[in-house]
């Protein structure tokens, strides 16, 4: 798997795991190609992180709907059972959207 890395997205996922009752988190990216690319990801590896960028890519997905969707999202549930119960997805948009 091909991960940008950046520090500040690194910084900003680190803190989000320190706050009561989040496990984990990530940041992804539209790519170039239209595709969601990791660039952050703490609280969670290996073969887990590895199916939800694999599972990203489904335009049915909860994080790849967040990415059309006129605003965040809480309290997602799963796509497959053993899922976090209680998620939230939040859009970060710049630039032009037209």
């Amino acid at each position: 798997m091909t991960t940008l890395q950046s520090g500040a997205l690194d910084d900003i996922v680190a803190e989000a795991v320190t706050i009561a009752d989040i496990e984990s988190a990530a940041i992804f990216r539209v790519a170039t190609s239209g595709s969601l690319e990791l660039v952050a990801a703490a609280g969670i590896e290996g073969p887990p992180l590895e199916g939800l960028v694999a599972a990203v890519q489904d335009p049915a997905h909860p994080v790849a709907r967040a990415v059309s969707d006129p605003g965040p999202s809480f309290d997602v549930r799963p796509m497959n059972p053993g899922g976090p119960a209680l998620r939230s997805h939040v859009p970060l948009r710049t630039g032009d959207t037209d």
